[in-house]
């Protein structure tokens, strides 16, 4: 290839350069944001456009750029709901099940253990008494494992260059820009707030804040990833390290842990894998310099934090009260869930009570009218032992890829998909997003960077 000469890229690929993020686009974005704020009605174009182009490059074949619609549209649920705006609200897993299904049967795809797990989701149906709103129940409680399947069967060791893998991972960042902007213009102004010992909708926009910091720690994941495998998604400092304090900062307001465990699991991720690296004195000097300048800048967050919220953000995260007194029971109202599923598998261990008869049997057995925030023990409470089996599958199956690849793919594969699992024991499947964060990492990345990971 001579000098002039310019390199080919794949169809699919010509969407979003790999240049990495453009700042034209990070401020359109930043600028939609304070739109919606200012007239949610907007967030209809937001919600609708993703979905016309998802439609029409699914019907006319075009594996990539549905693709990638559907990652932007994923990420873009979450401000849908927050601000109104969503065409649905079970939009995005409705789209993951048409999209897995059209190009697995258009590829031809082999079947796979998640095909299997899929079929296993079926039997538990016997348990379903069919009266009054039986279908709407199963549907909400079945699409997102039906979507986290669909997708991890057509995804599963498929490869992919790591141009398009950089693609699909920026244009995830692109809308959550939007969405940080949008829940800043709507957090009151900190003295109106009452900081207590739980999680904070009104820090978070108004909207679920288990739900916001989970978003706001993929985004955290997929930057400190790609800056600590030496790809950052920019390549300049003063894009990359003020965004990430920002999002680690707006999810810590939201006072729901799930972002922090998952940021925390990231870092441990990254840095581990690169401790296996062969090149290890680059890499850790690339780490150490990330780690000092993101220390610096959890020093200043700390501060701000702790003014901002007149000191319970101490409290929330230590595992104290709003008095300060360390809490026995750290779980909360969460522990006590997974507790009444458990009893539920225990006492109908081969069907379960059947998919979207959970909240009715908590209602009658323990006085509790409360949905499901942990996917394992729902699928254990409803399907039994093919919900048992659908668990080991899940959590298996990432394990033993990351042992068998080697450079970015291994530590893509561990970081995803890590994300994602950590994501379902707070809030299920209820969001798209960690349902394709995870069954991208089952992709296998066919381009390695310089990274040489043992």
């Amino acid at each position: 290839m001579t000098s002039r000469q310019k390199p080919h890229r794949q169809r699919g690929e010509i969407l979003i350069s790999k240049k990495q993020l453009k700042i034209n686009l990070i401020i359109a974005h930043i600028f939609l944001g304070l739109l919606i704020s200012y007239n949610e009605n907007i967030a209809y174009l937001l919600g609708v456009v993703p979905v016309l182009l998802f439609v029409w490059f699914t019907v006319t074949g075009d594996f990539k750029k549905s693709l990638l619609a559907l990652f932007y549209y994923a990420s873009s649920e979450t401000l849908l709901r927050s601000s109104g705006g969503s065409i649905g609200y079970e939009v995005g897993k409705y789209m993951v099940i048409i999209w897995g299904v059209t190009f697995a049967l258009r590829e031809n795809k082999k079947t796979n253990v998640f095909l299997i797990c899929l079929v296993f989701i079926l039997p538990s149906l016997l348990m379903v008494e069919f009266s009054g709103r039986w279908l709407p129940n199963v549907l909400f409680s079945v699409s997102g494992i039906i979507a986290l399947l669909s997708a991890s069967h057509l995804l599963f060791r498929k490869k992919f260059s790591y141009t398009y893998l950089q693609s699909l991972l920026i244009i995830i960042i692109y809308p959550i820009l939007s969405t940080l902007t949008f829940i800043i213009l709507e957090t009151p102004n900190y003295n109106l707030i009452d900081f207590r010992s739980h999680s904070n909708f009104a820090s978070s926009g108004g909207y679920a804040p288990v739900h916001v910091s989970t978003i706001f720690a993929i985004s955290i994941v997929i930057l400190l990833t790609s800056m600590i495998l030496g790809r950052p998604l920019s390549k300049k400092p003063w894009v990359m390290y003020p965004l990430i304090g920002i999002l680690v900062y707006r999810c810590f307001l939201t006072f729901s842990r799930t972002g922090m465990v998952l940021v925390l699991l990231t870092l441990i991720l990254s840095v581990g894998t690169l401790g296996l690296a062969k090149k290890f004195n680059q890499n850790l000097k690339r780490v150490l310099l990330s780690v000092t300048i993101l220390a610096g800048i959890g020093v200043f967050l700390y501060g701000e934090l702790m003014e901002n919220t007149n000191g319970m953000f101490y409290n929330r995260f230590t595992g104290r009260d709003s008095s300060g007194d360390i809490l026995e029971n750290i779980e909360g109202i969460r522990g006590k869930l997974v507790f009444q599923e458990w009893t539920l598998f225990l006492e109908n261990p081969i069907l379960g009570i059947g998919p979207g008869n959970i909240t009715d049997q908590r209602l009658d057995r323990f006085r509790l009218e409360v949905s499901s925030h942990n996917e394992y023990s729902r699928l254990l409470a409803e399907h039994g032992i093919f919900g048992l089996f659908v668990c080991i599958v899940i959590i298996t199956i990432p394990i033993l890829e990351r042992r068998s690849r080697s450079g970015v793919s291994k530590a893509w594969c561990a970081v995803l998909c890590a994300a994602a699992l950590l994501s379902f024991v707070t809030c299920a499947t209820r969001t798209t997003l960690p349902l394709l964060i995870y069954s991208l990492g089952l992709v296998q990345i066919t381009k390695h960077t310089k990274l040489e990971v043992g």
